[in-house]
């Protein structure tokens, strides 16, 4: 089951997927018309904004952090990826597997999967075998643990939606 805080704003046609955790204040919208539709264990933090552009469905996939202020208008976004802190996926957007959007940084096309984009000047490097493969697989390990702590702190600090 998801877990949607009730001071959330959704205004889009939503389903989530199984253990969605929304925070307060964050802005699910759809200004296009089209569904929004969430794969597994996302996180969509504070003032965290998703909108949907177009009358399509905007598939998220599974395992996503949407971070405080963050904002993604993309066309699609696979799954493990993390958008920092006040970072901007514009309405080109589509994004592979495993990407990291660095704070503050924006982006407006296609981007591969193993990315990290970081910097005033939104350097993009890709990940290579090794040292650096082991960190995207050890923060899925603390991801599934955020998780379990968000299940058991919100609850208790704000009203929760019932949400299938």
């Amino acid at each position: 089951m998801s877990l949607i805080c009730s001071n959330a704003i959704i205004e889009a046609p939503v389903t989530f997927g199984e253990n969605t955790t929304v925070h307060p204040k964050a802005h699910i919208k759809a200004t296009g018309g089209g569904a929004i539709i969430f794969g597994s264990n996302n996180i969509i933090n504070e003032r965290a904004v998703i909108n949907n552009l177009t009358a399509a469905p905007l598939i998220i996939g599974d395992n996503n952090v949407f971070n405080v202020g963050c904002l993604f208008e993309g066309k699609r976004m696979g799954s493990n990826n993390t958008l920092e802190s006040k970072s901007f996926a514009m309405k080109n957007s589509v994004f592979g597997d495993n990407i990291i959007l660095g704070s503050k940084c924006s982006v407006n096309e296609q981007i591969d999967d193993f990315m990290v984009i970081y910097g005033k000047d939104n350097v993009w490097r890709k990940v290579q075998e090794g040292n650096s493969m082991k960190k995207f697989n050890d923060n899925q390990v603390l991801h599934s643990k955020h998780l379990d702590y968000l299940k058991e702190v919100l609850p208790k600090y704000h009203t929760i939606k019932k949400h299938d």
